[in-house]
């Protein structure tokens, strides 16, 4: 095993070794600081949506769970717990004091985001829920599930408002008008547009295929929504976004898109209409239809994204439960919190102030040990093999066996700062003097390299009798000599 490297241990082990270490070397203090552990999502994203102000992510999985995210950090801030089954859709209000979550049991509940407490469940829907969405100033909430009906409730009272029903399916999408008006829901080859007040069908919009995403523009005159063909479940190269007049009750026109269950969000102003299921998400412009732009929100395999209103800030989820958050304005990136079962490898710096670790979600954590505190979440693009610091601490490497970039990141601002071009790194370690980092190439690699870490050119390579690789290695005190076991 290589020195200062942790792995084949529990998240619990881990935290109770480290807070005794913590503990020993504070003799004088009077506090512990407690280093908590965060679980991310453990199964696909399904759901995810901004507060208005930017600071929190929310976001809804299979595995039950609605957790809310630090943009700034990726730092779980809570965990909402309240669905027995899969979390299908979520929703925020206009003005970011709660969110919404509808489950595959039928059931949605209403959070105080603040204090993560419930404040109501609506009940009504017999089945899984689809799709919410809150009305302007957060008044009206309505979901549109299995049971072919779009439930209308006063978000603030509880009490129902409106159930609309016409849809000879699931309703499979839904929006409020920002007048409060009309409520729009979507199910395989047709779109309703109902009046709230009397809980009649205002209109019928005939389409071919499956409708999985809507929403009206910021001032209520456009209905855009997406058409899949054939009702597929997955989205289609033949899949349009439709933009539709609410006051003419016509079609403007129709945009090429594969949508489906992703992406459909109108800019502030609403000239720019941006959609997508995979990223790139695509802009184009409402006048004309044409294309004008694409917004990148990297996530592998992503399956859910979301924008601020502003498009400033984007977030993509995966398949395994990670999600990124991007500023779109630096292009800086964070992941959130791993799940305990990711972690491989974890490191203290020389100086004793941070840890941090890594493993199969995609991203290190870096905690602050005087406090236990996250203080940043650093995206890579692959499983996270081994992590060495730099005799000053000021330098994070990081490398991954499978792409095989060995990464330098600056611990002050957490950006990367170049790579070593060695391929397929399993295993590292820096010479006493801090001069040269030593490298095993591949998971079960045979040889070690040493590179010079200031020119970040390789110096030579040692070849190594272990036939079935090598297991683990160390420097000598003198850095003249290696040891090796495999």
């Amino acid at each position: 095993m290589v020195p200062g490297r942790i792995e084949g241990k529990s998240a619990a082990w881990l935290a109770f070794t480290l807070l005794a270490a913590i503990s020993a070397s504070a003799e004088e203090s009077t506090s512990i600081p407690e280093l908590v552990w965060h679980q991310g999502h453990s199964r696909t994203i399904t759901a995810l949506a901004f507060t208005p102000d930017k600071k929190i992510l929310v976001s809804g999985s299979e595995d039950s769970a609605v957790k809310l995210w630090d943009t700034a950090t990726g730092h779980e801030l809570r965990t909402l717990k309240g669905h027995a089954l899969g979390v299908s859709a979520i929703a925020v209000s206009p003005d970011g004091k709660w969110v919404a979550s509808g489950g595959s049991e039928g059931t949605v509940p209403l959070w105080d985001i603040a204090t993560g407490s419930r404040l109501r469940t609506f009940s009504g829907p017999k089945d899984m829920v689809n799709s919410l969405a809150f009305g302007t100033g957060g008044t009206l909430l309505v979901a549109g599930g299995t049971d072919k009906k779009a439930w209308v409730w006063n978000a603030a009272t509880g009490r129902p408002a409106a159930i609309l029903s016409g849809l000879p399916g699931e309703v499979q999408s839904v929006a409020i008008s920002p007048d409060r008006r009309f409520v729009a829901g979507g199910t395989n080859n047709l779109v309703l547009l109902w009046d709230v007040k009397t809980a009649a069908i205002a209109e019928r919009i005939p389409c071919n295929g499956a409708v999985r995403s809507m929403t009206f523009s910021p001032d209520g005159r456009i209905l855009a929504f997406n058409v899949n063909p054939g009702g597929q479940t997955l989205s289609s190269p033949a899949s349009t976004v439709v933009l539709w007049d609410v006051t003419a009750r016509t079609s403007i026109r129709s945009v090429p898109g594969a949508v489906d269950d992703g992406f459909l969000s109108f800019r502030a102003d609403g000239r720019q209409l941006v959609f997508g299921r995979t990223s790139p998400l695509q802009v184009v412009d409402v006048a004309t239809g044409h294309a004008v732009g694409s917004f990148d929100v990297p996530v592998e395999r992503p399956f859910q994204a979301a924008l601020t209103r502003d498009w400033k800030m984007g977030a993509a989820g995966g398949f395994g439960g990670a999600i990124r958050i991007t500023n779109l304005e630096t292009g800086i990136s964070v992941h959130t919190d791993p799940t305990v079962q990711a972690i491989r490898v974890a490191r203290v710096s020389p100086d004793g102030r941070w840890m941090a670790s890594g493993g199969i979600g995609k991203s290190i954590a870096v905690w602050e040990l005087a406090t236990g505190r996250l203080v940043r979440s650093i995206a890579v693009s692959d499983m996270v093999s081994d992590l060495a610091f730099t005799h000053d601490s000021q330098t994070l490497i990081s490398t991954s066996g499978f792409t095989g970039s060995v990464e330098l990141w600056d611990m002050a601002s957490g950006r990367s700062t170049g790579q070593i071009p060695a391929k397929a790194v399993s295993q590292l370690s820096l010479s006493p003097d801090g001069r040269r980092l030593a490298c095993v190439p591949g998971m079960l690699g045979q040889t070690i390299e040493i590179w010079d870490l200031s020119s970040r050119k390789p110096l030579l390579a040692l070849r190594t009798p272990h036939t079935q690789g090598i297991t683990t290695f160390a420097w000598s005190p003198d850095g003249e000599r290696i040891v090796t076991g495999g």
